[in-house]
């Protein structure tokens, strides 16, 4: 699942620099298989904001893209240079909790990048590596599908990630 979002020109990336966000790493469950084979927890890493916080106003651009997932909503996702998300399934605890979804095979996530790609980063879904994208691009998977993100670039990753039931 993949495609683009036209809105360039319509933000400037300091907006999203300003955020407040907080630092997150994968599930416990996948984290320790990490750890144990030598992987260091501070490099496991992504900053994310989330609503109900104020929002750039590119985000509801993006998020009327995606008016065929309801409920829907979205985060913004920050990776700095040197940080990653190993391969893991993402188990969206809260957000089905939040929203009563009771089957995760139901979610649809899509990651949707602010910012054309720089060599060093890269989007893993299944067993597809993504090393190219341009700003608006984005990439998504339903349910549990593994997936990973890595920032070995020398510059800070932003995308706005949107979740959702199909």
């Amino acid at each position: 699942m993949h495609g683009n979002i036209d809105f360039k020109g319509q933000f400037d990336i300091n907006e999203f620099r300003q955020l407040k966000y907080n630092k997150a790493t994968v599930d416990p469950i996948f984290l320790q298989k990490y750890i144990d084979i030598g992987h260091s927890k501070e490099q496991m890493v992504i900053h994310n904001y989330f609503e109900p916080n104020k929002m750039p106003n590119v985000v509801l651009l993006i998020k009327n893209y995606f008016t065929f997932l309801s409920p829907l909503s979205v985060a913004i996702n920050y990776i700095k240079p040197g940080q990653y998300l190993p391969l893991h399934s993402d188990l969206y605890k809260k957000w089905t909790s939040v929203n009563g979804i009771k089957d995760p095979n139901e979610i649809q996530r899509y990651i949707v990048m602010l910012e054309d790609r720089v060599p060093g980063q890269i989007l893993e879904i299944g067993n597809k590596t993504i090393s190219q994208w341009k700003q608006g691009d984005y990439f998504g998977w339903q349910g549990p599908e593994q997936h990973a993100v890595y920032n070995f670039s020398n510059k800070d990753r932003f995308a706005v990630q949107v979740t959702g039931k199909c």
